[in-house]
């Protein structure tokens, strides 16, 4: 995932997105194996964190059901919790906000 930063960085973002993917794949691959080890990170933050990372790729549809998974918890850390709840709503302003490039009509 740094590698993934230093190319937003240098503005090269299909390089970016690539890099990103790849790190998407291996916190899900992680979290279903069930292989991510509780003093490196939480399961919260884990979930929330491949939220993120799907609404970085453009695929807000699959990051709603990751940030829905803290959201349905019934025991899960309230930072996390809002993090999710926050990060949701601030995509969904910045979506209704852009303009489409397709026309409606």
């Amino acid at each position: 995932m740094r590698i993934a930063w230093f190319y937003r960085y240098d503005q090269k973002s299909t390089e970016e997105k690539r890099f990103l993917s790849d790190a998407v794949k291996l916190y899900t691959h992680l979290y279903e194996a069930g292989a991510m080890k509780p003093d490196t990170m939480s399961e919260d933050q884990l979930l929330y964190l491949i939220g993120e990372l799907y609404l970085r790729l453009e695929q807000p549809s699959i990051s709603r059901q990751w940030f829905s998974r803290i959201l349905t918890k019934k025991v899960s850390e309230e930072k996390w919790r809002k993090r999710a709840r926050d990060r949701w709503l601030e995509y969904k302003e910045e979506s209704q906000s852009t303009p489409t490039l397709v026309d409606d009509q």
